[in-house]
């Protein structure tokens, strides 16, 4: 995937450190794809194909001015869908708390404190959007072992 920004701006670092970022020591900064939102990417990328470096290029501003082509690259190589691949981790369909809780504790070695509070923000509010979820919910809920049933003592 990198190849065919290469191939579209004949290798120039300053539009490819802009998508894919660069190492500086042992810090990666953030780039295009290491945004975890796909709005925030959009509107990146809109207003990075106005600057002069992108202009040059007119393979690379067909890439910029396609919506469907944008997402899928983003969804392809997006930072949270790295993290899921590389860990071999999908969405959890039943049992989406315990599936967050591996999702925290899997893929954040190498991630750089801010960019870590961010994530963690946004796996605290989807743990609590879900926890909320049990107390609106319709249906009875029971304990699987009933031994473990706590009985109220006179």
């Amino acid at each position: 995937m990198k190849g065919h920004f290469e191939e579209w701006t004949s290798n120039d670092l300053s539009v490819i450190n802009t998508l894919f970022g660069k190492v500086q020591g042992t810090i990666q900064e953030k780039a295009a794809f290491d945004v975890l939102d796909i709005e925030e990417f959009k509107n990146l990328i809109q207003n990075l194909a106005q600057t002069p470096e992108w202009q040059k290029y007119p393979e690379l501003q067909k890439w910029a001015k396609t919506p469907h082509r944008v997402d899928r690259y983003f969804e392809g190589y997006g930072l949270l869908y790295r993290i899921i691949a590389g860990w071999g981790f999908n969405f959890a369909t039943t049992n989406a708390l315990e599936c967050l809780n591996m999702l925290v504790k899997s893929g954040q070695k190498k991630m750089a404190l801010h960019d870590l509070i961010i994530h963690l923000l946004d796996y605290v509010t989807k743990q609590i959007q879900s926890a909320a979820m049990t107390l609106i919910g319709t249906s009875k809920y029971h304990l699987k072992d009933l031994s473990k049933m706590l009985k109220r003592q006179n």
